[in-house]
């Protein structure tokens, strides 16, 4: 596949409870920010947040599978955290490829967006994946 500077992709996800519950299993994170509303609440939040990395994990899913896709493998990601995203929520990741350079090595603007279109994360990413022609 023949990739260009300014190429974009974008994945809807939907945060439920469940995903929520099973990120937090799997990754052993306690934090009642991510389970009891009335913690989040107490802690000025409207209802249970997301993990920032299960966000980060979405990003990492679509890169793997979607855009470029099978076969890239992480250099680096940052990431801001604007907001919190809430259960409930349809979070938007889009990947957009900023810089190719030699090697098949790309730079790409990650970024999660709710349904509201505000900006949730910020980040940027570099992958090489030998696919790319």
């Amino acid at each position: 596949m023949s990739y260009k500077v300014g190429a974009n992709y974008c994945k809807d996800f939907h945060i439920t409870r469940g995903l929520i519950e099973s990120f937090c299993s799997v990754t052993g994170d306690n934090n009642p920010l991510h389970a009891d509303d009335q913690y989040a609440k107490s802690m000025s939040f409207d209802k249970i947040i997301a993990p920032g990395l299960l966000l980060g994990g979405l990003i990492a899913s679509v890169i793997g599978n979607d855009f470029p896709g099978s076969g890239t493998i992480y250099i680096s990601q940052n990431l801001k955290f604007r907001q919190p995203a809430y259960v409930d929520e349809t979070i938007s990741v889009r990947v957009k490829i900023i810089e190719i350079k030699r090697n098949n090595w790309l730079v790409l603007n990650t970024e999660c967006v709710n349904q509201s279109n505000k900006i949730i994360l910020t980040g940027e990413a570099v992958v090489v994946n030998n696919a790319i022609k």
